[in-house]
């Protein structure tokens, strides 16, 4: 499986899972509810009223955003190996990256209903994204793109 494709599925089914799992035991938030936050980010608060349909789609969105930040990863380090050597700090500081990014670029350029500007961090989904996101990406990265890389296929 290509590095792109295993990384974010990777990281896609654990934020998911953190984002079920946190939200749902911390805010009582349903998986439906929180698939369709993410359909929000394009259809905006009808997003909420849309039923399966949307959460469905909101699924579908939330695995092509992590399949762009694996493909980030994997295309940056392609050209600076530091970046799979180090995979471990790199990964865990590249989640970090990605959820600032997400919630301080993505979600106010998005339909996302927001309440504030800047959100306050949530530190649990901050770690969670350190170590569900960046660091199965860096490391998935390291294994493919490290020695013997390009003896595999894409």
């Amino acid at each position: 499986m290509p590095p792109v494709l295993a990384g974010g599925v990777a990281c896609g089914t654990l934020d998911l899972a953190f984002a079920f799992i946190f939200y749902g035991a911390e805010y009582g938030i349903k998986p439906m509810r929180i698939a369709q936050s993410i359909a929000a980010g394009l259809l905006g608060p009808r997003a909420f009223e849309g039923g399966v349909g949307a959460a469905v789609f909101g699924v579908v969105l939330h695995y092509n955003n992590a399949l762009l930040i694996a493909f980030a990863f994997c295309a940056t380090a392609a050209f600076w190996s530091w970046l799979t050597r180090w995979a471990l700090w790199t990964g865990l500081v590249y989640g970090a990256v990605v959820y600032f990014v997400m919630n301080w670029v993505v979600l106010p350029l998005s339909a996302f209903p927001m309440r504030s500007y800047p959100p306050p961090v949530e530190y649990p989904a901050l770690i969670a994204h350190m170590f569900l996101v960046g660091l199965p990406v860096a490391l998935i990265a390291r294994r493919w793109l490290g020695r013997g890389y390009r003896t595999r296929r894409m």
